[in-house]
C-alpha cells in the first residue's frame, strides 16, 4: 500500500514538473519582443534637395481694348485654346470706318491745294527771276508750298491714325495659350485701356515652376555641381511628393537671398503638353544635385533619435538587439543615406522599438518592404 501511494505521489510531481518546465518556457517565448525589421541595402542614388514650388504661365496676357466703343462679338469660347493672331473680339469698327473716311477725304483735298500751290510758284517762278514781282512776293507763294506740304503729311498721319484705331477694333491673340472666362458681353460699352482686362491668355506650355531654397542648400548645390555646369535638372512632384510628374530644368537663379526668409528665388521650366500642369498648383519640388555612387540606404522607420543622437537597433544572428549610431546624409522617399555605422546586408528593426535594449532578445514577425528601394532613384 505504501508502495503504491509512493509511485502515485512520484507520478503527480513528475507531472508538476512538467507542467512548471513547460509553462516557464512559454512565459519566455511570450516575454520575447515581436518586432518588424528590414535590411540595409547599397545602390546609387540620386541626392535632391527639396522645396515647395507652384507653377506658373510661360506668358500671361491681359487683353485690353486700345479704342473705347461698343463689344459687337466674341468669337472664342471661353477658356478655348488660341493661336497668335486669332480674332478674339470684335469692337464695333462703324465710327472707326467713319473717321478713317474722313481722313481720306481731308489728305484729298489737301493734296489738290498742294498741287496748286506748286504750280502756281511755279508759273510765278520766270516772273521773279525776272522781276515782275518782288522777290518777297514770290518768297510767299514758296511759302505757301510748304505749308500746303505739311497739311498733306498731318493728313497722312490721320490716316494712318485712323486705320490703326479701326484695326484694334479687332482684337487678336499675341500669344499661344488659353483663354479665361469673358469679362464683358457683347454689347457692353468697353473703355480704351480701362484697368479691367477683358479676359486673360495664359501660356501653358512650357510649364513655369518657382521655388526658393535655403541658403545651406544653395551653397550645398554650389558645391556639388560639376565644372562648367550651368543647368540642374528638377522633378516636380504630386504635394505628397510620392507621385512624379514632370521633369524640368532650372533657368534662372536669383542674384541675391531674401532677407526676411534667408532663401533665393529659382526659376525653372517644365514641358507640359498634356495640359497636366495648371498656373497656381502647388507641388514638391525635388532638385537633382548629383548621382551619389554605392550610397548605403537603411529605411527611414529603423532610425530612432536618443541622446548621442540617430541611431538604430541591428538585429544579430542570435535574435538579440544592437543599438548603433548613424550619420545621416539625406533623405530619399522611404529611405535614409548613411555615411557609417551600417553595412549592406544588416538587419535593422522597423517597428517594435519603443520597448527595446541594447542585448534583449526579439521574435521577427514581418519584413520591411524592400520594394520600395527599388523606386528610389525614380524620385
Amino acid at each position: 500500500m505504501r508502495y503504491k501511494s509512493f509511485n502515485l505521489f512520484f507520478c503527480y510531481f513528475a507531472t508538476a514538473l512538467l507542467v512548471s518546465c513547460s509553462s516557464e518556457q512559454q512565459k519566455k517565448k511570450e516575454h520575447l519582443l515581436p518586432v518588424e525589421v528590414g535590411k540595409v541595402t547599397q545602390k546609387d542614388s540620386p541626392l535632391y534637395i527639396y522645396a515647395v514650388g507652384n507653377t506658373s504661365a510661360n506668358f500671361t496676357v491681359d487683353i485690353r481694348s486700345q479704342v473705347t466703343g461698343t463689344l459687337e462679338k466674341a468669337h472664342v469660347e471661353q477658356g478655348q485654346n488660341v493661336s497668335v493672331g486669332q480674332l478674339i473680339y470684335t469692337i464695333d469698327p462703324a465710327p472707326f470706318i467713319a473717321e478713317l473716311e474722313q481722313a481720306k477725304a481731308q489728305l484729298r483735298l489737301d493734296e489738290a491745294s498742294l498741287a496748286l500751290s506748286e504750280d502756281k510758284a511755279e508759273r510765278y517762278k520766270s516772273l521773279a527771276e525776272k522781276e515782275y514781282i518782288s522777290q518777297l512776293q514770290f518768297d510767299e507763294l514758296i511759302t505757301d508750298v510748304e505749308l500746303a506740304k505739311a497739311k498733306v503729311d498731318v493728313d497722312k498721319a490721320k490716316v494712318n491714325e485712323a486705320a490703326i484705331n479701326l484695326d484694334y477694333c479687332y482684337i487678336r491673340s499675341p500669344i499661344v495659350g488659353k483663354m479665361s472666362y469673358n469679362v464683358f458681353d457683347p454689347g457692353n460699352l468697353i473703355t480704351a485701356n480701362s484697368s479691367e482686362a477683358m479676359t486673360t491668355v495664359r501660356q501653358l506650355d512650357p510649364m513655369l515652376v518657382n521655388f526658393s531654397i535655403s541658403q545651406k542648400d544653395f551653397l550645398k548645390l554650389q558645391h556639388e555641381k560639376g565644372e562648367g555646369q550651368t543647368q540642374f535638372e528638377f522633378l516636380m512632384l504630386d504635394t505628397d511628393g510620392k507621385e512624379r510628374k514632370k521633369s524640368g530644368v532650372i533657368y534662372f537663379i536669383d542674384n541675391n537671398f531674401d532677407l526676411d526668409t534667408g532663401t533665393i528665388l529659382m526659376k525653372g521650366k517644365i514641358e507640359n503638353k498634356d495640359d497636366s500642369l495648371w498656373p497656381g498648383e502647388f507641388g514638391k519640388v525635388q532638385l537633382i544635385v548629383k548621382e551619389m555612387k554605392n550610397a548605403i540606404l537603411v529605411p527611414e522607420a529603423a532610425v530612432q533619435t536618443g541622446e548621442k543622437g540617430q541611431f538604430v537597433f541591428t538585429l544579430k544572428s542570435d535574435d538579440t538587439v544592437e543599438s548603433v549610431n548613424i550619420t545621416i546624409l539625406e533623405k530619399l522617399g522611404d529611405y535614409m543615406v548613411v555615411s557609417e555605422g551600417l553595412k549592406p546586408g544588416d538587419t535593422v528593426v522597423t517597428s517594435g522599438q519603443i520597448n527595446l535594449r541594447p542585448g534583449m532578445k526579439v521574435t521577427v514577425v514581418s519584413n520591411h518592404d524592400e520594394k520600395k528601394v527599388n523606386n528610389i532613384s525614380k524620385g
